[in-house]
């Protein structure tokens, strides 16, 4: 299992931005933010040819804005079995804040078995 680093991925989606324009509707344009085939991009202390891009599914697409970006391709590498490092931990609480509200009332016919993993309607 491979590690990733949030902070490369961030780097690669302001270099999209700088370079391209949202929404990305498909690989083909995430490709071409990138320079296009045959450019390279500096990912994780290698060069790497953008056209390893093409390779993203066609179900994350579009991709609205950076932080989609970044969002996306964190995502699919740990679809992919990887993990990510050098992220802050979050703060354990003892109770929720007063402000947090009540949580959302979830249909019963549209919740996931307890003890089952899932992402009902992931796009």
């Amino acid at each position: 299992m491979a590690k990733f680093r949030i902070d490369h991925i961030q780097k690669v989606a302001r270099e999209v931005s700088r370079r391209g324009r949202y929404p990305l509707r498909n690989a083909d344009d995430l490709v071409e933010a990138l320079g296009g085939r045959g450019a390279t991009v500096s990912f994780e202390g290698r060069e790497r040819g953008v056209e390893e891009a093409s390779q993203i599914p066609d179900e994350v697409f579009p991709i609205e804005n950076e932080e989609d970006l970044v969002s996306t391709l964190a995502t699919l590498r740990a679809r992919g079995g990887d993990e990510p490092e050098g992220m802050p931990r979050g703060e354990a609480l003892k109770n929720l804040p007063a402000e947090a509200g009540q949580p959302p009332h979830i249909p019963e016919s549209e919740r996931l078995p307890r003890g089952k993993a899932g992402a009902k309607g992931w796009r």
